[in-house]
């Protein structure tokens, strides 16, 4: 058992990739952008509702940028 203390078991599994990403970023101090979509006619990508500034604005300015490519 990994956590020997908790008095049930508990999944460490998770299906959304935002958690490790966000977790490696916030212990590594390294700078996460995404998630990116694409494949979309228009450019749009996704904001969490735990979102920091910075990630807002990181992703406004790689939606900008994915505007600007498409004309």
């Amino acid at each position: 058992m990994i956590f020997p203390t908790l008095q049930r078991p508990v999944s460490l599994i998770t299906t959304d990739p935002t958690t490790p990403t966000k977790t490696v970023q916030r212990t590594s101090g390294a700078v996460a952008i995404g998630p990116i979509l694409q494949g979309l006619n228009k450019p749009v990508n996704d904001l969490s509702r735990g979102c920091a500034v910075t990630d807002i604005v990181n992703t406004v300015a790689i939606t900008a940028i994915q505007a600007q490519q498409e004309q």
